[in-house]
């Protein structure tokens, strides 16, 4: 089972605080973490959303997780932040978060298990 992988998300301004709190939670229940977590901050993200940020970059480093910003001095957009981002994953395997989503623990366990299952060359794998 490949358990090294990189996480993704790109964060902006109009995210609510709440919920990006609630996305972080699910992230760090996944029963397999990621080994380094690439947050993109999509130009200047404001004082609320900063203190979820430096919650989530505690609670990774206690868990021995790489955490990578990448900081955009203006808001560029979903698809340019996250192919910055991208370039800044070390890992072959990406696992790619949304802001605002809750994402069941196994996710990533079951992710990962298809793609070498599957022994083909994916470049996205998506679950309900």
């Amino acid at each position: 089972m490949v358990e090294d992988y990189s996480g993704l998300m790109s964060i902006y301004s109009k995210e609510s605080p709440d919920l990006l709190r609630n996305a972080f939670d699910s992230i760090l229940a996944q029963t397999i973490l990621p080994k380094e977590f690439v947050c993109v901050l999509d130009g200047p993200i404001g004082l609320k959303l900063t203190e979820v940020v430096k919650w989530f970059k505690s609670e990774c480093i206690n868990r021995n997780i790489k955490i990578v910003f990448v900081k955009n001095p203006v808001n560029c957009g979903l698809g340019i932040s996250l192919a910055e981002g991208l370039r800044a994953c070390s890992y072959e395997y990406i696992g790619r978060f949304d802001s605002d989503d809750l994402n069941n623990p196994e996710r990533m366990e079951v992710m990962l298990n298809y793609m070498l299952d599957c022994k083909i060359n994916l470049n996205a794998v998506r679950t309900k």
